[in-house]
């Protein structure tokens, strides 16, 4: 009966600890925005309306070689505006790698540009 006991346990300790690690980065990706705007400290403004057009001309000035089409998000909090572009020929080894770009509120800097997958709340 020990041994049985033990087994149980044993099975029953590993299913435990392959949850709990299921848990954890399901929830960094749930709250990967957030997360990602504490860590890289882009909340450099305060919430203000966002221009969305003078975003866009700066990504198409400063990526002139993407002529693809960018996806401009809205954040909850608006201290910046994450930008996507999917057409990345840097990237096409892997499934999905987005070049992420975030201006600023104004539009008018980029405040921080990296690829998907290449920082920790994207790379969980």
């Amino acid at each position: 009966m020990a041994k049985i006991t033990r087994h149980v346990y044993l099975y029953l300790g590993t299913y435990w600890r392959f949850t709990r690690v299921i848990a954890l980065t399901g929830s960094i990706l749930v709250y990967y925005p957030e997360l990602n705007e504490s860590i890289s400290n882009l909340s450099t403004e305060t919430a203000k309306p966002l221009n969305w057009d003078t975003a866009y001309k700066t990504l198409k000035i400063h990526y002139p070689d993407k002529q693809g089409s960018w996806r401009l998000e809205t954040t909850k909090d608006k201290h910046c505006i994450p930008a996507r572009y999917y057409n990345q020929n840097k990237t096409v080894e892997h499934a999905f790698a987005p070049l992420m770009v975030w201006p600023s509120l104004d539009g008018k800097h980029i405040l921080r540009e990296e690829v998907w997958g290449n920082y920790f709340d994207t790379w969980i």
